[in-house]
């Protein structure tokens, strides 16, 4: 590979390729979460988009920590069943 000099400026955004496999992913987890009830939606969107704590969620809902964790829990688990019926276990598989 070429040795980069300070003044060459490289190009860190991802291809096409990447670009197509990352809106497949968001395709499929789009229509895993169809399904989900509005404080569902709210959660993951909390959590994983926000990067809300739990705590922060339970403080917010104005219900326990453990009621958080354990509506994630579910969450998980109803996210991992639509994805197995899509024949699909991990969202970093799809290509």
């Amino acid at each position: 590979m070429a040795e980069l000099r300070p003044w060459m400026v490289t190009d860190e955004r991802p291809g096409p390729e990447a670009l197509a496999v990352t809106a497949e992913q968001a395709r499929l987890l789009a229509r895993c979460c169809s399904g989900l009830t509005v404080r569902q939606r709210q959660l993951l969107v909390l959590h994983y988009q926000d990067g809300h704590n739990w705590a922060q969620i339970a403080l917010r809902w104005q219900v326990s920590e453990a009621a958080v964790c354990q509506m994630h829990g579910r969450l998980l688990v109803r996210l991992r069943g639509s994805l197995a019926a899509l024949r699909i276990t991990r969202l970093d598989e799809v290509a």
